[in-house]
């Protein structure tokens, strides 16, 4: 087994500002520009018996500096919400590997004992009490968009089923009696 642990003393978990999002991360002191919040997690290879396992997390998962393997967040960087204003987002994914030179690396290895991958970056200044806010692609946005679309149609789709049964056709008011039927849905 191994054990993650999340130290960073920055930061505090609660309801997002984001519509439907669950929880978020905020600030819990002032963070300045050009800080990092280390992406803690494990790498799994895309398409293995561990990528499937963890497909609950597919939407969060993050490319990885090492070709084929992708980065499952446990800690905080999870917890980061998507938002298409470039107002609102403070922070973006920045693969450190890639940008530390390797003589410098010895002295992140410390900070960054988990991930060595990737970290988000803050790109401004985010006061006390703020969401930490990334984006999470354009791959993102298309998929956000499709669940939005199902949602409705569904909705729709369900609200017409129901109104069907409240008629009583074809003898399925045991069916209907199953579904609670409201005014409204009529």
């Amino acid at each position: 087994m191994i054990k993650i642990t999340e130290a960073d003393q920055r930061f505090y978990v609660k309801e997002s500002t984001i519509p439907d999002a669950g929880l978020g991360l905020f600030a819990k002191h002032p963070i300045p520009k050009g800080s990092f919040l280390e992406i803690i997690g494990v790498l799994v290879e895309r398409g293995s018996v561990a990528d499937q396992c963890t497909s609950y997390a597919n939407n969060y998962k993050f490319g990885s500096s090492q070709e084929g393997w992708v980065i499952v967040p446990m800690g905080y960087a999870g917890l980061i919400n998507h938002t298409d204003s470039k107002e609102k987002r403070n922070v973006e994914i920045r693969n450190v590997r890639a940008k530390i030179p390797s003589k410098k690396r010895k002295e992140y290895r410390d900070v960054m004992s988990y991930s060595g991958e990737a970290v988000y970056f803050f790109l401004r200044d985010v006061p006390k009490d703020e969401e930490i806010l990334g984006n999470y692609g354009h791959e993102w946005d298309k998929q956000a968009r499709w669940m939005k679309e199902y949602d409705n149609k569904y909705k729709k789709s369900e609200n017409e089923w129901i109104k069907f049964l409240s008629h009583g056709l074809y003898n399925l008011p045991v069916l209907a009696e199953k579904i609670p039927i409201t005014d409204e849905l009529l």
